[in-house]
């Protein structure tokens, strides 16, 4: 839900023309003035200004949407209408078609725009709702964190919403996947340290409350206590059981900003006629903009929902599945990740939120009833497991069955060699009681032949829709 309203916090503050913040703000930590959450004296560029010139790979001006087909598109404003898109200026390769200039989406019915960068530059909070934070992280008495970022006014957080804390950013996709891999895959009842050393900790976190609390902590296992000191910590993680599982994003949209953040929101609100927005993320936590909606949104870099439209493959039960590859290894479905439990990355440039990964050779089978829909999906290559790996074909197929008949309804080759590398899926599933996605081995047996279904659901199908689909 978007809503426009005056602002009547205490934090308001008057935005001009350009969307900068008239009002400075002293930061207690360095005792640097700031404008807007951004260091006056830092000579690193804007966020939004990184990509500036940079030739738009096909990955981050993808725009995929429950009620149409996949279009190309970048991101040009946000307001109380929605998202604002238009065409890339540049011409991309690609088989999609450049979607009318001008378009408005609400963010709450794009399935899937670009992609998340992840950690790279700043330092993050990993939130109860799995949300990431980004900015300057600063740890209080006690265990609360503050983080000082450049686009939002965020309050003090509370330790109990505090899954984790990464200090040391990764600076490369790879480095930050393999984190976020063992940060989503961690078990066990114990806390966990990871420092710059290299070495890991293992025990029971324990912030003091005292003054100057927030520079170290203690960690006890075994009957035992280390004191630790933050200046020696690439990030720390709270047991999982202890805090509970990540929770379904059922509504609302997700944002994706150019400085790492992740947010999970629940609604967004435009205040200061128009000239700030304020979000709620889905654990309560509110952000204020320091800047005008339009600066936020050119440092959004993807954008997920249809959370509430869409029902995404990874979130259904599956009838059957099963791998019939002829070497030792039984490759599982991998849900929300590859095979091998890998985030979904997309090109070496960013991760998607939603897919599954199957290896060649395997079947996957749903059951579907029979309503108007369309099964949607980007099909691409699983990330390779070595940089030598750029060898692997497969053949995709998705099988549909009515009235007890098991037809094929797409077949696709596809090799790590195309360019690009990429097929988009859309089958109708009206009348259907099964559909099955096959992918099978083409030339290179079992070498790279791992693939994802990224963004794959089931897309509910309107009467107009119906009417327009020939």
């Amino acid at each position: 839900m978007i809503v426009k309203k005056p602002m009547n916090s205490p934090v308001n503050r008057t935005g001009n023309a350009d969307g900068i913040c008239s009002r400075r703000r002293w930061m207690a930590t360095g005792g640097l003035w700031a404008c807007c959450g951004r260091w006056a004296m830092a000579s690193t560029p804007h966020p939004a200004e990184v990509d500036a010139g940079a030739t738009l790979p096909l990955s981050a001006i993808t725009l995929h949407r429950a009620d149409g087909e996949p279009g190309l598109a970048t991101l040009a404003d946000w307001s109380e209408h929605g998202m604002l898109f238009h065409p890339p200026s540049d011409d991309v390769p690609s088989p999609l078609r450049p979607i009318p200039a001008a378009t408005v989406f609400s963010p709450e019915r794009i399935v899937a725009w670009a992609y998340w960068p992840g950690l790279r530059r700043r330092g993050g909070v990993w939130l109860l709702d799995g949300s990431w934070l980004c900015g300057d992280v600063h740890v209080k008495p006690g265990g609360a964190v503050e983080v000082i970022s450049d686009w939002w006014d965020a309050p003090t957080i509370a330790p109990q919403l505090v899954r984790a804390i990464v200090f040391a950013p990764p600076y490369s996709l790879s480095v930050w996947v393999e984190r976020w891999k063992t940060m989503r895959q961690a078990e066990g009842t114990s806390d966990t340290v990871w420092l710059a050393s290299g070495k890991t900790l293992g025990g029971v976190i324990r912030w003091s409350d005292e003054p100057g609390g927030g520079n170290t902590f203690e960690v006890e296992a075994q009957g035992t206590s280390t004191a630790v000191s933050l200046s020696s910590v690439e990030a720390i993680q709270y047991a999982p059981p202890l805090i509970g599982p990540l929770p379904r994003k059922t509504a609302g949209f997700s944002l994706a900003l150019s400085d790492g953040s992740l947010l999970h929101c629940r609604d967004a609100e435009f205040v200061d006629e128009g000239n700030g927005v304020v979000v709620q993320l889905d654990s309560g936590i509110v952000l204020r903009s320091w800047e005008t909606p339009s600066r936020v949104a050119s440092a959004v870099r993807g954008v997920f929902g249809s959370w509430h439209h869409s029902r995404f493959l990874s979130d259904l039960p599956y009838a059957d599945y099963r791998f019939y590859g002829t070497g030792t290894l039984a490759w599982p479905l991998g849900i929300d990740t590859d095979v091998r439990g890998w985030p979904l990355t997309i090109d070496d440039q960013g991760l998607a939120l939603k897919g599954i990964g199957m290896h060649a050779t395997s079947r996957v089978a749903y059951r579907h009833d029979g309503a108007p829909a369309r099964l949607r999906a980007e099909l691409r290559f699983a990330r390779p497991e070595s940089s030598e790996q750029r060898l692997g074909s497969v053949t995709a197929q998705v099988l549909v069955a009515r009235q007890g008949r098991l037809n094929s309804a797409v077949s696709v080759d596809l090799r790590r060699t195309d360019s690009p590398a990429v097929r988009w899926i859309d089958v109708d599933l009206t009348g259907a009681q099964l559909f099955v996605l096959v992918v099978s081995e083409s030339d290179y047996e079992q070498l790279g032949d791992s693939v994802v279904w990224l963004h794959a659901r089931i897309d509910p199908v309107t009467v107009a829709e119906q009417q327009s689909v020939p």
